[in-house]
């Protein structure tokens, strides 16, 4: 059993870390974001013309187009590019988008801190030998709301900033720009598991059940 404890505990100091990790990444780029808007904070012409010099940089997944992959006449192919850095001034990005920006952060923290708290609950329960319990079954499934949540509302961020990208930013020559490699999969997958584990857990305690009182 002791065994079995220690390998639950390094699987949920891995899980723990690797997540916090993730999204301690995310929100330290939000934070410098806001940081760098306060301090932008000046005089009317002084805001002004630090927000024409200023620049936001957004990440891009880039698709080349069928043109670029085909050789010259020298039998010479071009690079292809698979993502960018597209640069904006801070001055044309709309205050509803940074507004949009500060409550999808705030609502990723308080849903990650709620799902750590969740996960170490059953990390307890587990150690403490409350394996086939109905309350594992609903924290399995709490977990698993979230981090759906959390892939939901990456999706719309990723979704606002594209939109965002596309209205100041003309298509390029010879690609297109995508979101599908962006797209929050493991965050989305990692919800779906955890749900099924709190199905497959159900019916197992369903079965337990059913052989205690034959």
């Amino acid at each position: 059993m002791s065994k079995f404890r220690l390998s639950i505990n390094l699987l949920c100091v891995l899980i723990i870390a690797v997540t916090s990790f993730s999204v301690a990444f995310s929100l330290g780029e939000f934070t410098k974001g806001v940081v760098d808007g306060v301090d932008s904070v000046q005089s009317e012409d002084a805001a002004s013309e630090s927000a024409d010099n200023q620049l936001v940089y957004f990440p891009t997944y880039l698709t080349p187009r069928d043109n670029i992959a085909a050789a010259d006449s020298n039998g010479t192919v071009p690079v292809v590019m698979q993502q960018a850095i597209i640069a904006m001034p801070v001055g044309s990005i709309p205050l509803s988008y940074m507004i949009c920006k500060v409550i999808i952060g705030l609502a990723v923290l308080v849903i990650f801190v709620l799902l750590i708290i969740n996960f170490l609950k059953l990390t307890v329960r587990i150690n403490r030998g409350n394996i086939f319990d109905n309350r594992n079954v609903k924290l399995l499934r709490r977990i698993g709301v979230q981090t759906l949540m959390i892939a939901g509302l990456t999706l719309v961020d990723l979704l606002l900033q594209s939109g965002l990208v596309d209205a100041h930013i003309p298509q390029l020559r010879d690609y297109s720009r995508t979101l599908l490699p962006a797209l929050p999969w493991t965050n989305a997958l990692i919800g779906l598991i955890s749900l099924l584990m709190s199905k497959i857990w159900e019916g197992g305690l369903s079965m337990k059940k059913e052989q205690d009182l034959t």
